[in-house]
């Protein structure tokens, strides 16, 4: 099949093309993903591929006390690895980055690329979710915002419609007290996909004793990136001690809907669920 390739610099110009092909367009910036699968033949051509790699009001990482992380569709993997801001104020975001393939991908692949291509398993979107993060979707009808809970559907699926591109992710502020982490298991330890990724935000009340605010979101272990809701109530308001920590890493383990495939089984996935949300846990009660 024929693909027409646009490298545009401006966003209405963008839109009015992702509005002409719908479907048939598919967006790329860093291109990490989508180049790579057309090569290997993973991933179908698409009639017009477009490049907004050159769209300046895109670009840009900035963060505001009392407002939060704005990161931009251009914005570099690598930037929130090494940004000062970001390994201040969100170490789990930083630590997720620095996961994501080599350092040549990272200067490559951008974040909103790593969380639009909708994989279960995608390192940056977990850390996000216990962040309360949400993207900002631009099409010719207006924008809208769309909390990253509700946005992943399916493996490769999101709630954007195929008219829409996503311009920026926004990330409130972490609650004060709180602190996170993130750990992922891999084949490898350095440039593999997660077996399973865990991210946690804990923090305890005024006393230090009791959980005043616990979250938790899993990857690779279902169809999309989950916030464990459920598993979260088990631990609110009562005391970081280590069985209430076990009981909740047996909880997340049992929600947990892995598959099996040739990387790992669904079985051996659900106990690296169980040891990585202890840890994760443990880390983050025990810097609060």
């Amino acid at each position: 099949m024929r693909c027409n390739f646009y490298q545009l610099t401006s966003l209405q110009e963008t839109l009015g093309l992702l509005a002409e092909y719908g479907s048939r367009a598919k967006l790329i910036a860093g291109g990490t993903d989508i180049l790579v699968g057309i090569k290997e033949e993973t991933t179908e051509v698409p009639e017009c591929l477009i490049s907004i790699g050159h769209i300046s009001d895109l670009d840009g990482l900035k963060y505001q006390e009392g407002t939060g992380l704005t990161i931009g569709a251009l914005t570099k993997v690598g930037e929130l690895e090494t940004s000062a801001q970001v390994r201040e104020v969100y170490p789990a975001l930083a630590c997720a980055a620095k996961t994501i393939g080599s350092r040549q991908v990272r200067n490559l692949a951008t974040a909103v690329g790593n969380v639009c291509n909708a994989s279960p398993a995608a390192d940056l979107v977990p850390v996000l979710l216990v962040l309360e993060a949400s993207v900002k979707a631009v099409g010719q009808q207006g924008e809208r915002t769309i909390k990253l809970e509700e946005f992943f559907l399916g493996p490769s699926q999101t709630a954007l419609s195929p008219e829409e591109l996503v311009t920026e992710i926004s990330v409130p502020p972490p609650p004060n007290g709180a602190r996170t982490a993130y750990m992922k298991h891999s084949v490898r330890r350095a440039m593999d996909i997660a077996l399973v990724g865990v991210a946690v935000l804990a923090r305890l009340d005024s006393k230090k004793q009791a959980v005043e605010d616990y979250r938790l979101a899993l990857g690779a272990v279902a169809p999309t990136p989950i916030r464990a809701r459920a598993v979260e109530e088990i631990i609110l308001g009562k005391p970081p001690e280590e069985n209430t920590i076990l009981k909740v890493a047996q909880a997340a383990s049992e929600l947990a809907q892995p598959i099996s495939d040739i990387r790992s089984s669904a079985e051996y996935r659900k106990e690296i669920v169980k040891v990585l949300v202890k840890r994760a846990s443990k880390q983050a009660l025990e810097e609060v």
